[in-house]
């Protein structure tokens, strides 16, 4: 009988853990077909976000509208509306652009409203056409950032739109006022530039910050001066070129899911080509 016992309470134990794997299983399944159907929606269909746990789950647009600076509906708001000493970000067939008022550090800007949680991604994938060095052009992603009247702060992942040994990319933080920033990390090559269907990524995750070019890690800091923020996008410079490059596609989240390691921390690093046309 105790035998017999012991045989019935194992089976009935690898039933329950079956039963456990395969609906975890099921589950992470649905989320991924969920996360597909919504990727393939532009902002007019999906009406800004698709709400998954915590306080705003995930954003993705196409950029299905023409129009300056940005709004999508007052989802976006922007460095000269209201940051008033930087520039706006506007949108045009498809594709982000930047129009810089007054030649200095006043970067196109445009943040996501809402509330965020403290650990973020911000993802893009890099519109380019008639690529150059001259002028220098620049693609941003921005994360843990806030904007009011004469003031910016947050951190900036910038790349060069440039295939060539000019090429960089870099992690700054903006303080507040209108050129002050610090650069944590900058590194120049070829490889750290991007053309046209590059996918750059940036998370924060705790007080560490990472960037990422097609799935590659490109540079890592660590800072704590802004722990909490707003995701975001914006261009850098490229006078008489400003249409020529930008982002024709957005995402960001901070559904954040394995704060131990970094660099394997979101639920479709695994799925980049969903984001690809």
């Amino acid at each position: 009988m105790r035998r017999e016992g012991t045989l019935l309470t194992r089976l009935v134990s690898s039933v329950k853990l079956r039963r456990t794997v395969l609906g975890a299983a099921l589950a992470a399944v649905s989320l991924l077909v969920i996360i597909g159907f919504w990727a393939g929606r532009t902002k007019s269909e999906l009406d800004g976000a698709l709400p998954l746990r915590g306080p705003h789950g995930i954003y993705l647009t196409k950029f299905p509208l023409n129009e300056f600076p940005i709004a999508e509906g007052g989802i976006w708001i922007g460095g000269r509306t209201v940051g008033l000493d930087w520039s706006d970000v506007g949108t045009m067939s498809g594709h982000t652009y930047g129009t810089v008022v007054d030649p200095g550090y006043d970067d196109p800007t445009a943040l996501l409203t809402g509330e965020w949680g403290p650990d973020q991604m911000a993802r893009g994938i890099v519109f380019s056409v008639n690529q150059q060095d001259s002028p220098n052009q620049e693609v941003e992603l921005r994360l843990r950032s806030h904007l009011s009247a004469h003031s910016c702060t947050g951190y900036e992942i910038g790349w060069r739109v440039s295939p060539n040994r000019v090429a960089y990319m870099g992690i700054a933080r903006w303080n507040g006022k209108l050129g002050d920033f610090t650069p944590l990390v900058t590194h120049y090559g070829a490889k750290f530039g991007v053309s046209h269907g590059d996918v750059i990524e940036a998370i924060a995750i705790g007080n560490v910050i990472s960037a990422y070019k097609n799935g590659a890690l490109q540079a890592r800091v660590r800072d704590e001066t802004f722990l909490t923020g707003l995701p975001g996008m914006g261009t850098y410079w490229g006078p008489g070129t400003n249409t020529d490059f930008g982002l024709s596609q957005f995402m960001a989240t901070d559904q954040i899911t394995d704060p131990k390691t970094p660099d394997k921390t979101y639920c479709l690093r695994n799925d980049r080509s969903r984001l690809r046309h």
